[in-house]
């Protein structure tokens, strides 16, 4: 138990940083390499956020363990393949 409150307090400074600065993040490498520039991503090791700005609000859109293989991961969750 300790170690989820430990994970989700880590998340949610995470998401008060992209609140703040939602531009900082990098292009998820594996769509960057498609063209595909509408996202990005930050970590907290081992887990990487992706999330896109949209005007004045920040969309999560994933949060998985950057240990997975994560082609197939984003193409079925961001691109619907």
């Amino acid at each position: 138990m300790a170690n989820a409150d430990r994970v989700l307090d880590c998340l949610m400074e995470v998401v008060a940083g992209l609140a703040r600065f939602p531009e900082r993040g990098s292009h998820p490498r594996e769509l960057a390499a498609l063209g595909i520039t509408d996202y990005r991503q930050t970590a907290f090791k081992p887990y990487r956020v992706t999330y896109r700005g949209l005007g004045r609000r920040v969309v999560i859109y994933l949060i998985v363990d950057g240990r997975r293989e994560m082609h197939s991961v984003l193409a079925r969750r961001l691109l619907g393949a």
